[in-house]
């Protein structure tokens, strides 16, 4: 992209040149001999702060007849206000045909509407040339405001906006823009024009930033044309960030799983009477550890997102996902620490943002442990002992397991896929006569124990390419505090 000024913005502020050149002419008031060429005085007057500026230009429309006199012209210049009454006269011997007149430090009031400027020259056949012209105000080319977009990143071209005002109200100017940093040229020579008395704001494309952090702009207005009446305005400073670019940061993990599915059925026949109570647990207890090698600086404020899930056998993920979460404590030396703790929900959640690296400690447990009774096969209660905000997820030959973690300008994280170890199982039964008393009746009770413990662990680098629209069904969590 190449750099320059928006022009369809532009238009709004631009104007014909020749309107900035506003001279006032009358024609020649000869006296003599004819063969003088018809001549014109033109007469611009331009106020500043402290002073007057009075251009005169003598010139001829015709001048096969001859050119007037290049010098030996004499002025009287006569400042009146709008009711035509003097203020302050001036005379002025001598001077060029071509010539601007700098009348300094005038006692020039509110009032002073017109400057009269009357030329003479020739002692043989003297002519003399009358005109009057409105004092009008230098322009005033002010930078109210710079205006860089919200967020700008390394190595991206991004737009610059310049908000410009003609402050002196009668005159516009053509000028230049230039931008700055650090001394060097980010931008330079862009011609602007703009009105009198008119705002524009005026875009800057096509600059970029080649390193992260904190660049402070110069932006200069310069080459104004008429000379503006103060330049104390043409100087705007900024300073803008740019974000590093968007790091997909490599990540060690080490995952330990295991899935915990237990019965215990505790069985008597008393009476007659057939009665079960059922211990039942599918727990899943899931860890996942490791850090960032090598990593770009970790800002220590809010983390945009952490999510986590696991899939069973390649079926649906269930997970968990944090937004904004907070670091719970920042210690002197940079180090920013992010807990999410909750013993109901089975999670345990630990980050570590250093200067320069990020570590992780996640621990979650999904499932649920549940009580039933039954009486001759029929549903008697059945409750929960322990369960966990999460389902069980029941992996028996791989778990697929999801991670992120991310602000907007990084993240860590990504897909690996642990293979799982043959079940080890256990079955247990046994039982006894016993005499009761209510019936005066011997009868059998016993207990059966089934067990399946499915485990597994690995670890490895993510490939960091997972998105946040990746973490398939993660399920939205709280964010639980110690």
């Amino acid at each position: 992209m190449r750099p320059g000024i928006d022009q369809k913005k532009l238009l709004a502020g631009s104007l014909p040149l020749f309107v900035l050149a506003l001279f006032f002419g009358t024609q020649a008031l000869k006296a003599g001999k004819p063969e003088h060429p018809p001549l014109h005085l033109n007469v611009q007057a331009l106020r500043s702060l402290d002073s007057l500026t009075i251009q005169t230009e003598l010139s001829t429309t015709n001048s096969l007849l001859g050119q007037p006199p290049h010098e030996g012209i004499s002025l009287q210049i006569q400042i009146r206000d709008s009711d035509d009454r003097i203020l302050s006269s001036h005379q002025v011997e001598q001077v060029e045909r071509d010539k601007t007149v700098f009348v300094q430090h005038l006692p020039l009031p509110d009032q002073a509407a017109f400057a009269q400027v009357i030329a003479r020259f020739g002692s043989e056949d003297p002519v003399q040339l009358e005109c009057t012209a409105p004092i009008l105000a230098r322009p005033d080319i002010q930078i109210k405001d710079v205006i860089p977009p919200s967020k700008i990143s390394v190595g991206e071209w991004f737009d610059l906006q310049i908000v410009l005002r003609e402050g002196g109200g009668d005159l516009g100017a053509q000028f230049q823009l230039g931008v700055y940093r650090d001394g060097k040229t980010l931008m330079g020579q862009l011609p602007v024009v703009l009105n009198p008395a008119a705002d524009t704001t005026v875009t800057l494309t096509g600059l970029r930033f080649e390193s992260a952090g904190e660049h402070p702009l110069t932006i200069e207005i310069f080459a104004v044309e008429p000379v503006e009446q103060n330049q104390a305005n043409n100087v705007y400073m900024e300073t803008v960030f740019a974000d590093a670019p968007f790091s997909l940061l490599k990540t060690s993990y080490q995952v330990e799983y295991e899935n915990n599915n237990f019965e215990r059925v505790t069985w008597d026949n008393e009476c007659g009477e057939h009665t079960e109570e059922i211990e039942s647990a599918g727990i899943d207890h899931f860890h996942i550890s490791g850090n960032s090698r090598n990593q770009l600086e970790v800002p220590s404020g809010t983390l945009a997102t952490v999510a986590y899930s696991i899939a069973a056998d390649g079926g649906p993920a269930i997970g968990e996902t944090f937004l904004n979460v907070e670091p719970t404590k920042i210690t002197s030396e940079g180090r920013s620490i992010y807990r999410i703790i909750n013993d109901d929900l089975g999670v345990f959640l630990k980050i570590d943002s250093y200067p320069d690296r990020l570590t992780y400690d996640i621990t979650k447990l999904f499932g649920a442990l549940t009580y039933t009774l039954r009486v001759d096969n029929a549903m008697v209660e059945t409750r929960s002992v322990q369960e966990y905000d999460l389902a069980h997820v029941n992996a028996q030959n791989e778990l697929t397991v999801s991670l992120l973690i991310a602000d907007d300008r990084w993240q860590i994280g990504g897909i690996a896929r642990i293979p799982l170890n043959d079940p080890e199982e256990d079955s247990q039964d046994f039982s006894e006569a016993r005499f009761s008393e209510s019936c005066q009746a011997v009868y059998q009770s016993g207990m059966r124990i089934r067990s399946s413990l499915v485990s597994g662990n690995g670890k490895g680098d993510f490939i960091p390419s997972l998105t946040p629209t990746q973490i398939a069904e993660a399920h939205p969590g709280e964010i639980h505090t110690p």
